[in-house]
C-alpha cells in the first residue's frame, strides 16, 4: 500500500504578506517547519487570521495530524498536532483514516527519513514533494498489531533515552576523572599522606631559619623592603594546638606558616601603560593557561614602561605567577624564557632557593579552588595581595618536599596517559 491511501494528505501555504488582514487579528496557529520537534506539537508561535483561512489556500489540519517537513535542512522533520493548526507550504500533513494508528505512521516516517533526504531534489534548497511522499510504499499491519508495535517502540525508546543519559554521564565522568584524580593526589600531598615522613630529614625549623636568612640577605641587597621581613605568626597554645583555625591536620614534622613568611609575594602593575606597535609584551591573567605562559595574544608596551614596571615586578625563572583578577588562580611556575615581559594584575611569588618551588606551585594549584571561593568583586572576581600573603601554607622539611614533588610528577605522568 502507498502512503497516499492511508489518509488525507495536503501541504500548506503562506498568505500574502502584503495583506495585513491575513495576519491581524492573530487567531489560527500557523506552523513553520522550524516548529517541528520530532514529537507532539504543543506550541506554535505564529498565527494568521480567520480571513486568511477563509480566503487563501491555507488548510486547517485537525488535532492528531502527522506533519512532515519537505524543504531544506529540516527535510523529514516530524510532528503530531495536539490542536488544530495550519502550516506553510514547506510542510505536508496527513489526517489518517480510522484503520491507521497515527503513531505507527509517525514512526514509519521517522524510519524513512534518510530515504526521503536521499530523494530530495534542488540546488540551494533541496526538497521532497507531496507526490513523492504519498507514492512511498507503506507496510500496513492490522490495527491491533500497529498498536503493539508502537508500544514496543516506545518502550525501547525509553531504554535508549536512559542509555543515552547514562552514556553522557559516563563521558562526563571520563572527562572529569583526570582532573578530579589530580586534585585528590594534591590533597593527599598537602596533608602529608602521599609519602612517608623521615625522622632523619633536616627539621622544618632549620629550614625556616635558612629562609629568614635568605630574606634578610635580599633585604640588605635592596631587593626586599623592611616590612617584607615581618612574619605573620600562626599561634599555638601550651598544648601545641593552634589557636587559629587551620584547614586540616598535618604531620608533626611539618609547620603551618603564612605564605608571606616564606615567600616575597608581590604583584605586577595595575595601571594601563600606553600600548605600542613594537615593544615588550604585557602579560595578564589571560596569558596564564593550563600551567603555562602563553605569549599571544598580548598588548605591547614600550621598553621604558617595561623597565619601570620591572623595577618592582620583574619575573624570573622559578617564580610563580598567579591570576589575581577574572579567572583567579591558574598558577604558572615560570620556566626559562627567551623573551622579556612585564605583568599586569598578576601576583608574583618570588622564588626562594631554600624552598622547592615546584612543591609551592603544587600547593597553589591545590589551593586555587579556595582562592576562587574567597575572591570577590562586582564586575569580576579579584583576590588581593593581603589575602595571598595571609594564606596558610603547610611547610614540610625540604627533603620531604622533594620526595612529594617526585611522587606527584610520576603519578601525574601516569594520569596523562589516561586522557
Amino acid at each position: 500500500m502507498r502512503l497516499g491511501n492511508i489518509g488525507y494528505w495536503g501541504s500548506g501555504a503562506t498568505p500574502s504578506k502584503s495583506n495585513l488582514k491575513y495576519y491581524e487579528p492573530q487567531a489560527v496557529p500557523w506552523l513553520l517547519t522550524g516548529d517541528l520537534t520530532d514529537g507532539y506539537i504543543t506550541h506554535i508561535p505564529n498565527k494568521i487570521s480567520e480571513l486568511a483561512l477563509e480566503k487563501t489556500s491555507v488548510r486547517l489540519n485537525p488535532t492528531g495530524s502527522v506533519l512532515i517537513a519537505m524543504y531544506g535542512a529540516t527535510i523529514g522533520k516530524l510532528g503530531i498536532l495536539t490542536f488544530p493548526a495550519t502550516t506553510n507550504q514547506a510542510c505536508c500533513a496527513c489526517n489518517t483514516l480510522f484503520h491507521v494508528e497515527k503513531l505507527f505512521l509517525f514512526y514509519f516516517l521517522m524510519s524513512a527519513r534518510k530515504n526521503f533526504t536521499a530523494r530530495a531534489e534542488g540546488g540551494a534548497q533541496p526538497n521532497i514533494s507531496k507526490e513523492k511522499i504519498i507514492n512511498t510504499l507503506f507496510p500496513l499491519p492490522p490495527l491491533a498489531e500497529q498498536k503493539r508495535i508502537v508500544t514496543q517502540i516506545e518502550r525501547a525508546l525509553k531504554q535508549v533515552e536512559i542509555y543515552a543519559e547514562n552514556y553522557h554521564k559516563l563521558q562526563e565522568l571520563d572527562r572529569a576523572f583526570p582532573d578530579k584524580l589530580k586534585k585528590s593526589i594534591l590533597q593527599y600531598a598537602m596533608q602529608g599522606k602521599l609519602v612517608a615522613q623521615n625522622p632523619n630529614d633536616e627539621p622544618v625549623e632549620i629550614l625556616l631559619e635558612k629562609i629568614r636568612a635568605e630574606k634578610q640577605k635580599l633585604f640588605e641587597e635592596g631587593k626586599l623592603k623592611k616590612k617584607d621581613l615581618t612574619e605573620m605568626v600562626v599561634i599555638k597554645g601550651d598544648d601545641n594546638s593552634h589557636y587559629q583555625d587551620v584547614p586540616y591536620d598535618i604531620p608533626e614534622s611539618w609547620k603551618w606558616v603564612r605564605l608571606n613568611n616564606i615567600l616575597d609575594v608581590r604583584d605586577g602593575t595595575h595601571n594601563t601603560p600606553k600600548y605600542v606597535n613594537e615593544g615588550v609584551p604585557l602579560l595578564t591573567s589571560k596569558n596564564l593557561v593550563n600551567g603555562k605562559i602563553v605569549k599571544e595574544p598580548s598588548k605591547l608596551i614600550s621598553i621604558e614602561d617595561s623597565l619601570e614596571i620591572n623595577k618592582r615586578s620583574k619575573v624570573d625563572k622559578n617564580d610563580i605567577l598567579l591570576a589575581m583578577i577574572g579567572t583567579v588562580g591558574n598558577p604558572v611556575l615560570v620556566p626559562e624564557l627567551d623573551y622579556e615581559f612585564s605583568v599586569k594584575n598578576v601576583a608574583i611569588l618570588k622564588h626562594i632557593t631554600e624552598l622547592n618551588m615546584k612543591f609551592t606551585y603544587y600547593f597553589i594549584q591545590y589551593h586555587s579552588i579556595e582562592l576562587k571561593k574567597i575572591s570577590s568583586g562586582a564586575v569580576q572576581n579579584f583576590v588581593s595581595l593581603k589575602t595571598l600573603r595571609q594564606i596558610l601554607f603547610p611547610l614540610p622539611p625540604l627533603a620531604e618536599q622533594r620526595r612529594i614533588v617526585s611522587k606527584i610528577s610520576k603519578i601525574f605522568s601516569v594520569i596523562e596517559t589516561l586522557v
